[in-house]
């Protein structure tokens, strides 16, 4: 954080400064920072509406070939993949 506001304000070292490394950095943590709200207000929706289960049961037909797994442990694999690692575990939680 200190050096994002070193390079919004414009003070300090020419290597914090430069546009290959405060530039940058500055750039992706922006992008970083929208990624993550906009993921956190979708983990509601994959964990309580229920859209981790429609997914489970939409692809059910492909995992079960072709991990060997019965049909409720697909919407764990699914929420793995697709999910938030937190979304994985509270399925998992939820399903025990």
């Amino acid at each position: 954080m200190i050096v994002s506001i070193m390079v919004v304000i414009g003070f300090g070292p020419e290597w914090i400064l430069s546009a290959d490394t405060g530039a940058s950095m500055v750039d992706l943590s922006c992008t970083l920072v929208c990624i993550v709200i906009s993921f956190s207000f979708l983990l509601p929706f994959l964990t309580d509406c229920g859209i981790m289960e429609f997914f489970g049961v939409i692809l059910r037909p492909v995992v079960h070939p072709l991990f060997r797994v019965p049909g409720r442990a697909s919407v764990d694999l699914i929420a793995s993949w697709f999910g938030a690692s937190n979304a994985a575990a509270i399925l998992t939680r939820e399903r025990a």
